[in-house]
């Protein structure tokens, strides 16, 4: 990385902190160093937008290897758009998107997509020629897994606090029996090192009726995880030489809650029983060690998504995924389709 980069890094990393505490991802400037490496295909990138000699507002992209209806393409993740209260309504957002846009068409962008929350929805939409796609939405997922966030939740429902514990420790019994049915005849996850990962094409089946499909390869996972100056841990579903399955997951603190979350997890054609394998085996090592919640991030038209219903997930929230209305492919993807989309498909972890 040259000095500009890592100077663009550093300044990145201050101009995020005006903004406040983000628990599930690093603040530092090595988590945007990281971001500008060179990683599965180009280099990301920075723009920060200047008023006054000041940083204003930002934006980032991100280069990743997507495969639509089993293509793999150039695609670039959108970000980071931080305006600062006193440069709002200034064009100072616009600008920095539309660098980011820029950058990523002059080196070959299929498509640009991006996650926003509700306070950068509008302005994407109304103002930089992003639209969303019409019915996808990408479900906010989560479980409580122990019992004493389980006693949390029923003491917001019941007025003593004995009855919900005598509650949440009758829930959390039957769940322990129902999580051993449904281990039975399933083949058993481990957790395992980044180094372990196998060399596999990243499609992990045919995926020609997919619109978007990260290519999860070893060097793509590498990249992602044990590069990422965030701490991530992998489980590993295996039958002999064959790996059928993995998925990725991150510890952390929020507010009063010790978190896990499930950031990915992909498996040799969808298969229900690894994926239910994968979610169930990191469950496990989360209850031992004190996690009050599990929550996932799944796309309403993947294949997975009623198998993390079926397994006691409950949806809390959702919202859209936008692309640059002119991007090259961007007919493509706003048709029918599949879309395996999760946390690690975002910046947002």
């Amino acid at each position: 990385m040259n000095d500009g980069a890592m100077k663009s890094a550093d300044s990145m990393a201050n101009f995020r902190a005006t903004f406040g505490v983000l628990p599930n991802k690093s603040l530092r400037a090595d988590y945007y160093a990281w971001k500008l490496q060179l990683g599965s295909w180009l280099e990301g990138f920075i723009h920060l937008e200047q008023r006054d000699g000041r940083d204003a507002g930002s934006a980032t992209v991100t280069g990743k290897p997507i495969l639509v209806r089993g293509q793999e393409v150039l695609a670039f993740e959108i970000g980071d758009t931080y305006t600062h209260p006193d440069h709002r309504r200034k064009g100072v957002f616009l600008n920095a998107v539309n660098a980011c846009v820029a950058y990523a068409t002059d080196r070959g962008a299929k498509f640009i997509y991006g996650t926003p929350n509700d306070a950068s929805l509008p302005g994407y939409v109304a103002k930089a020629e992003f639209i969303q796609i019409e019915g996808l939405r990408i479900a906010i997922l989560t479980r409580r897994i122990t019992r004493r966030s389980l006693a949390k939740a029923l003491q917001r429902r019941v007025r003593f606090k004995l009855l919900a514990e005598i509650g949440a420790a009758l829930i959390y019994r039957v769940r322990v029996v129902a999580r051993a049915i449904r281990m039975i005849g399933q083949v058993p996850a481990r957790e395992a090192q980044f180094e372990q990962f196998p060399m596999v094409d990243g499609a992990w089946g045919g995926r020609d009726e997919f619109l978007f499909w990260t290519r999860r390869d070893s060097s793509f996972i590498n990249w992602r995880y044990k590069k990422n100056p965030d701490s991530y841990r992998l489980w590993m579903v295996q039958q002999g030489d064959a790996t059928m399955g993995y998925a990725v997951a991150k510890f952390y603190t929020k507010g009063d809650s010790y978190v896990c979350a499930i950031c990915d997890f992909a498996s040799i054609n969808d298969d229900t029983k690894v994926t239910e394998s994968l979610i169930a085996n990191i469950e496990m090592a989360a209850n031992k060690e004190g996690v009050d919640y599990c929550e996932m991030w799944c796309s309403s038209r993947s294949p997975c998504f009623n198998v993390i219903l079926r397994m006691g997930y409950k949806e809390i929230d959702a919202f859209p995924v936008i692309i640059n209305a002119g991007s090259p492919m961007a007919s493509v993807l706003k048709g029918a389709g599949k879309w395996h989309f999760t946390l690690s498909d975002s910046d947002n972890i």
